[in-house]
């Protein structure tokens, strides 16, 4: 029988088991993080916490000989592959093919896993909108067509950690990014209850997004996870921010997000509103992580 030995700390990638001659009983050592199924050999092994050590049998996993021996089979916990493109995650055991991203398109080098598309055309992912509470996708598709207009909200949204975000907004074909440094279980854990969370880029980041056009007031600016001024019917952001041209946070007029709120109605999910000026900006939202 052939073994593979699995151990806990590190993330695999790429499992070739035809780079050296090996005898039968030899054992391969690969590396997997904790809590999380090896994704090459899907769906056969759990690191659970306390152990270091799990020993698979690679024959009793009834399938293909060329699928136990991975010379092509490029499967990912989160986006680690060398170029952009669509690689397979294994995300709740279960496979999910995503674009991943890769070197600095604006936020910075490493692989940048997808989490959200917001079209600010559609109401989809509003401020009020359920899909930022719950654990359901929406377009599964959009997730495989990069910074286009597909909306999408993919399971990445409650089960990958991170340490960075990464925020873009396309405008007229135009996209800039931002990037927050949070550590967070996922985007879920400190969106879905509704809380506010703070964040401390400043308004002049916030408004890298828009770009020249860009328009906000100068006091207030709450910004962060669940940002919101005064009552529930004035501004409100999930992720992004609110400010006011008066000196207080009661009567916020003016914002930009993603998944916004801006009385008198909640015709648009992503972008910039502002009272001063009548300012209203649209824009193509996207959301990743790493």
């Amino acid at each position: 029988m052939r073994f593979a030995t699995i151990r806990k700390g590190h993330t695999i990638a790429h499992a070739n088991m035809d780079s050296r001659e090996m005898d039968k009983n030899v054992k391969t050592s690969m590396s997997v993080s904790e809590g999380h199924t090896l994704a090459a050999l899907m769906p056969i092994a759990t690191i659970p916490k306390g152990l270091t050590t799990v020993h698979v049998n690679l024959d009793s996993l009834g399938v293909e000989e060329n699928a136990r021996e991975l010379p092509r089979v490029k499967k990912f916990i989160t986006c680690k592959s060398n170029v952009s493109g669509v690689v397979t995650l294994l995300v709740d055991s279960q496979p999910l093919s995503v674009f991943c991203h890769m070197g600095n398109f604006g936020c910075g080098d490493g692989g940048w896993t997808p989490v959200m598309k917001i079209d600010c055309r559609e109401t989809t992912f509003r401020y009020r909108a359920c899909y930022w509470n719950n654990y359901d996708e929406f377009n599964l598709r959009g997730g495989e067509t990069g910074f286009d207009e597909q909306e999408s909200k993919l399971p990445t949204y409650w089960n990958t950690s991170f340490s960075k975000i990464c925020l873009g907004m396309k405008i007229n074909q135009q996209l800039r990014f931002i990037v927050i440094n949070r550590l967070a279980d996922s985007l879920h854990s400190i969106i879905a209850d509704g809380q506010y969370r703070n964040t401390s880029l400043g308004r002049d980041e916030w408004k890298k997004l828009i770009g020249s056009n860009a328009s906000l007031d100068h006091n207030c600016n709450k910004e962060g996870f669940n940002a919101f001024c005064g009552t529930s019917y004035r501004s409100k952001v999930r992720i992004g921010i609110v400010s006011n041209d008066q000196n207080e946070c009661h009567s916020c007029n003016s914002l930009i997000g993603f998944g916004i709120r801006s009385p008198p109605n909640d015709a648009k999910s992503c972008g910039n509103k502002a009272r001063k000026g009548r300012k209203s900006i649209k824009a193509m939202g996207y959301i990743l992580v790493q």
